[in-house]
């Protein structure tokens, strides 16, 4: 039995709990339960806890007037109950049952600590002292009763193991489960204690025994409470008002008049209640918050605290601009009553309510109050070319980016301010026309080509809002071609269409406008950014503007930014930057359809666009990114054969020995080098328009722009008020294991092939006094680490709270490649953000391919992977067993070319003047490698075999002969395959010579030609085993001369023979010992004849 609001609790063992007016002595309420009830206790907030003894259940009830609801949470304890206490300072509950002290929260019911009773003892009544920092229990056993004292954290409601003193008493007159069989004292010195025809009577802080009392009957007294008779008066009945206050307002049209703030983050923002009780007595009130969640029709009440006597007990109260005269504790001229608590998503009605002396007072006395907790808007920021772009034609709107022809390329340009030749060009609003949802370049009606960026992630953040979990998203798509300055102040709308130019004037410019928008009509009052790529920058440069200027027109949203999500946004720059503005390389959107505009066009455009020079490496970048092992990270390197080749603009110097002289060596790796680089400050000369191998000379204006924005940004943080703790939490989610992620480039010396005029990267040693002369080529600088574009330590600058999407292994698992544009794609990327904006403990939790520790993520890939680029006039393909092609599209024209990079993990790229592709080493059926000449001239191919970014394993093929038409085909698991091409060059589908690598041919030997020749199955086989016998024989001896012309002329019987793989390989072989015999011959002196000539000669022996 227990009182609620003046009103008893009472339990039945018949399952019934009943509400009697004590008043009149009835029953004016029942509630049924399921089972017998042992007893109920009634706990702050209108909860009331009832206990079943044997099954050592606790169910938690709501009280809602004269009824009370099951609350669906409850707990289950170690023993046998037999009694509850519920704390008054915290929302803590204590179990007491046979063996065991069990102390719980009650809002979840979940566990908090279980000391164990001493075995034989069983635990019967417990009670807090005042201050609630000690919990006395009363345990019994045959052996004796006593009092275990316990030290009580009545913030956590932690309980030590042990007590820290025992009070022997007498025993009880009986084990009564629910009766309080221990009381204090209110001023916290004397424990009275029931026993057999007596009460006795403790020091609370000593233990020792000061008096007993006799019952005058005889009787045993079986429980105790102690009550204060108070004497009430007639006087004017208690009353609630409006704290004074800018956040407290005192006019009703106002919804969160009473709470600071009337919107707030779920779960996250503590909302703060506040309310004046004033009365003409010293009656303690008791004041209490009534709260309805209009979603779900749940209501409870909670009790509030008198400020005044909390202040001293909770040390980090706001007690500034406060009126002191309503913390004094004078009821008379009012006293501030408050609540701290979180609440879960939901719209809430609530009023305050107090009661004293019998009396009431209600704040609204009709209707309600409101507030909701939520979660925030979502904004959504996309990056660098990922917004469509539009201008209105004689007749018709033409969509311009993303290009289907070049001229929508050149209607983008922009002059050498940076501005836009055609100031109608507009992006729109919604997000399928503003944003790049999927290529929309070409008629794709069977969807084949077409690549998603956004469209998964816009039909995400759409089931978002119609779900309710935020009241609603935007997309804010831009004009990514000019300045940020220019994007931040623009955005006028018309129609749907958004005009960035500044020539369409606005005073509300569309991104600040929008986030404030999203943020006052949120649940929670805050807005999220989500920024994709180069968005993150733009994020940044929008916050810290408005910090830098107090009198920003939108200096409010500093305090309604909750969240900034930057997903692999290039904070510090990236080297993929350099490629595209110098060399015009990476613009095709989307990269598996190959280019819409050439490259000289997309470099063209670039060299006048800011936002293209804010994503060079910064200063930053080159401080802080380091190469495996390394001090630093190289982003351009000049490679050796750079010796060979000659600039005139170097007075006949070789490029490599000036630039070592200027530079101080072959690696460029400091701002200042490639600041020089960048300018042309070293000398060379700018590049014609057309030359997409040698870099343009970039603008200085540019340049100096680019370094002023990275100064600013790539230091910032969060920490507008420069308290020392973020304002804004940030996170930041990266990609990662894409192998094709550049991160530098190499300028490397090559040469023109005799027979053609397409140049070829050869190494230095056939570059230097080739017939046809040397020139320059640019090659790529690969790692893994990163999404194909960002280099994963500039998508993780700030290093504040940090994600990672393994790319490598999503690929492998779902059998589909996504990298940098495409990251949003993942659904479990999608997942994350979606649990961060609903600010979950562990938002990766169950979601596959994605970490928060970077030394999680698999860097040694589990397995080796193949790394192939050729060089010169040859395309090169790979398929796997299920015909998953890699390289030039079946479907390309001669207008338009679409690459394949179907097999998971697999890139294709045409870099400089080379082609660049990659696969996983096979791990089942083979890979079909197929090289086709495309051209009369020579080609180098290079095949390299990697774990993470180390090369175990290289076969290189330098210098082969090749012609238009010529076929090479290999079967390929491993690079150990690679040992040999077999060329069919006049297209029978025959192989027409054996070509080995020059690590095979390292390893080629005398014993190894024996053996081969040993297998071939024909008639002549003894004899053509002879005759390599005698070679090896005469080479061992010295006689390298006869053992030349021994092996010429078993090479001609070889070629007498059907032409078969095995018979060329011989063949091949015999030309790589005839090249590896010693020039100077002991018993002839003069020079070797070299065997290439004899190839197409007549076969017939002389």
């Amino acid at each position: 039995m227990r009182y609620h609001n003046g009103f008893l609790v009472v339990s039945s063992v018949s399952g019934v709990i009943s509400i009697v007016d004590p008043d009149i002595r009835r029953v004016v309420s029942n509630m049924y339960m399921s089972a017998p009830v042992s007893f109920v206790e009634v706990c702050n907030d209108n909860i009331i806890l009832a206990g079943f003894k044997e099954s050592g259940v606790i169910l938690q009830l709501i009280a809602q007037g004269l009824t009370f609801t099951e609350t669906g949470e409850s707990l289950f304890t170690r023993g046998r109950l037999n009694n509850i206490l519920c704390s008054h300072y915290g929302d803590i509950g204590v179990a007491i049952t046979n063996i065991s002290i069990e102390s719980f929260s009650i809002y979840g019911m979940n566990e908090i600590s279980i000391p164990y009773i001493d075995i034989w003892y069983n635990g019967v009544s417990g009670v807090f002292n005042p201050d609630e920092d000690k919990l006395f229990v009363r345990v019994n056993s045959v052996f004796g009763n006593k009092i275990d004292t316990y030290w009580y954290d009545k913030l956590s409601g932690k309980i030590p193991s042990y007590p820290i003193f025992t009070i022997p008493i007498p025993s009880a007159a009986a084990d009564l489960t629910g009766v309080k069989q221990l009381a204090i004292t209110p001023d916290g010195n004397k424990l009275y204690v029931p026993a057999r025809g007596t009460i006795e009577v403790y020091d609370a802080k000593t233990g020792a025994h000061i008096r007993s009392i006799a019952n005058p009957n005889g009787m045993a007294t079986a429980g105790i409470d102690i009550v204060s008779l108070i004497q009430h008066s007639n006087a004017t009945p208690p009353s609630l008002s409006c704290v004074p206050g800018a956040h407290y307002a005192d006019d009703q049209t106002v919804n969160g008049r009473g709470v600071d703030p009337n919107k707030g983050v779920a779960g996250k923002d503590t909302f703060d209640f506040r309310v004046i009780y004033t009365g003409k007595n010293s009656i303690e009130p008791t004041v209490f918050l009534s709260v309805d969640a209009t979603t779900t029709d749940k209501k409870i009440s909670y009790s509030m605290a008198n400020y005044d006597t909390a202040v001293s007990l909770y040390g980090n109260l706001d007690t500034s601009g406060m009126d002191p005269k309503y913390r004094n504790g004078d009821y008379e001229d009012g006293e501030i009553f408050f609540l701290q608590k979180l609440f879960g998503k939901g719209k809430y009605d609530y009023h305050f309510e107090a009661i004293s002396g019998g009396e009431t007072a209600r704040l609204t006395e009709i209707g309600s109050l409101k507030f909701s907790a939520g979660y925030s808007s979502v904004a959504f920021i996309p990056g660098l070319k990922a917004s469509r772009l539009y201008a209105q034609g004689f007749i018709f709107e033409d969509q311009i980016w993303e290009p289907n022809e070049n001229g929508d390329t050149e209607q983008l340009s922009l002059d050498g301010n940076g501005d836009s030749t055609d100031v109608a060009i507009y992006t729109k609003t919604a997000p399928d026309k503003g944003l790049l949802d999927e290529a929309n370049i070409i008629p794709d009606p069977t969807g084949a080509l077409q690549e998603n960026f956004y469209k998964s992630f816009i039909a995400f953040l759409d089931d978002l809002k119609s779900d309710g979990t935020v009241n609603d998203w935007r997309a804010l798509p831009y004009d990514w071609r000019l300045a940020f300055a220019d994007v931040l102040a623009g955005g006028k709308g018309i129609d749907g269409k958004l005009y960035y130019d500044s020539s369409y004037a606005t005073s509300t410019p569309y991104i600040f406008q929008e986030l404030r928008d999203l943020a006052d009509t949120s649940d929670s009052g805050m807005v999220t950014i989500v920024a994709h790529s180069m968005g993150g920058l733009l994020t940044k440069k929008l916050l810290a503007d408005i910090e830098d200027n107090p009198n920003h027109p939108y200096r409010d949203l500093l305090g309604k930014v909750e969240t900034i999500i930057l997903v692999a946004s290039p904070e510090l720059g990236t080297p993929q930057a350099l490629a595209s503005v110098l060399h015009g390389i990476g613009e095709d959107i989307p990269r598996n359809l190959g280019f819409f505009t050439s490259r000289g066009t997309a470099r063209a455009l670039a060299q006048t666009m800011h936002s293209a020079f804010d994503l060079f490496p910064s200063d930053a970048y080159l401080s802080r990114v380091k190469d495996n092992g390394g001090a630093s990270t190289t982003v351009i390197s000049l490679d050796s054969s750079l010796a060979y080749l000659t600039d005139p603009s170097f007075d006949g110097e070789s490029v490599l020995g000036y630039y070592r002289t200027f530079f101080g060596g072959t690696e460029i790796t400091t701002a200042s080098a490639l600041k020089n680089f960048y300018r042309g400050d070293d000398g060379h000369a700018d590049a014609a328009n057309d030359d997409l191998i040698h870099s343009k000379l970039l603008l200085p204006d540019f340049l100096e722009e680019a370094k002023t924005l990275h100064e600013r940004i790539d230091g910032w943080d969060t920490d507008y008020d420069n308290d020392g703790e973020p304002d804004s939490r940030v996170v930041e989610i990266a990609g990662w294991g894409i192998k094709d992620t550049l991160k530098g480039l190499r300028y490397v010396g090559g040469a023109v092939g005799s027979d053609s005029s397409t140049p070829s990267v050869i190494p230095s040693e056939l570059c230097t006094g080739h017939e046809s002369g040397c020139t320059l080529d640019v090659r790529p600088i690969f790692t893994t680490d990163g999404d194909g574009t960002v280099i994963l330590p500039s998508a993780i600058a700030m290093g504040e709270e940090t994600y990672f999407v393994d790319l490598f292994t999503y690929a492998e698992d779902n059998f589909i490649n996504r990298s940098h544009a495409s990251i949003l794609e993942i659904d479990s990327l999608r997942n994350l953000i979606g649990n961060i904006i609903e600010e979950k403990e562990n938002p990766i939790q169950y979601l596959s391919s994605v970490y928060n520790k970077e030394d999680d993520l698999p860097k040694d890939l589990g397995g080796a992977y193949l790394r192939i680029s050729v060089h010169s006039p040859i395309d090169i393909s790979i398929a796997d067993a299920n015909g998953n092609h890699v390289g030039i599209s079946a479907s390309s024209t001669l207008e338009r070319t679409f690459y394949d990079e179907q097999i998971p993990n697999s890139y294709f790229l045409l870099f400089g003047e080379g082609t660049y592709l990659g696969v996983p080493v096979a791990t089942s059926s083979s890979y079909a490698l197929k090289i086709r000449g495309t051209g009369d001239g020579f080609f180098i191919l290079n095949v390299a075999e990697e774990r993470g970014d180390t090369v175990n394993k290289t076969q290189t093929f330098v210098h082969v002969p090749v012609i238009d038409g010529m076929e090479a085909k290999v079967s390929l698991s491993s690079i150990d395959d690679l040992g040999e091409l077999a060329i069919d060059e006049d297209g029978d589908g025959l192989a027409d010579v054996v070509v080995f690598s020059d690590e095979t041919q390292a390893d080629i030997t005398f014993d190894a030609l024996v053996s081969l020749v040993e297998n071939l199955d024909t008639q002549e086989r003894k004899e053509l085993v002879k005759k390599a016998e005698v070679s090896q024989q005469l080479f061992l001896k010295g006689n390298y001369e006869a053992a030349y012309e021994n092996l010429l002329s078993l090479r001609k019987k070889m070629r007498k023979l059907s032409e078969t793989v095995e018979i060329l390989r011989i063949v091949a072989m015999i030309d790589v010992l005839t090249e590896k015999m010693p020039a100077e011959h002991s018993d002839k002196d003069h020079e070797r004849e070299d065997p290439k000539e004899h190839l197409g000669e007549d076969d017939e022996e002389k």
